[in-house]
């Protein structure tokens, strides 16, 4: 887990953040953890590229993950995908 929020808070230093800065020295200085895991460079904009949900009409939906982060701002934007052809495609139609 700590690998995976290193990656996702490097990936939010790609712009300029002073608050961000501080936040990664003060970081750096208390937990060996982080210090051991920073210098990796590792980027994850999302930790799960699939999510599954259970819809009560038409059961199981694996769904892919798609993760925007809104520049300059403080909002990411989540698009959940089914595969052409998958089954969870063909349950998403019979919802429309």
């Amino acid at each position: 887990m700590a690998l995976n929020v290193t990656a996702m808070l490097r990936a939010r230093t790609a712009l300029p953040d002073p608050a961000l800065d501080t936040l990664v020295a003060e970081l750096l200085a208390a937990s060996p953890d982080f210090a051991r895991l920073w210098p990796r460079h590792d980027v994850r904009t999302n930790a799960a590229p699939r999510k599954v949900f259970h819809h009560p009409a038409v059961g199981e939906l694996s769904l892919g993950r798609q993760v925007l982060t809104v520049p300059g701002g403080e909002w990411d934007v989540l698009i959940y995908h089914a595969e052409p052809g998958s089954a969870a495609a063909h349950a998403l139609a019979r919802l429309v």
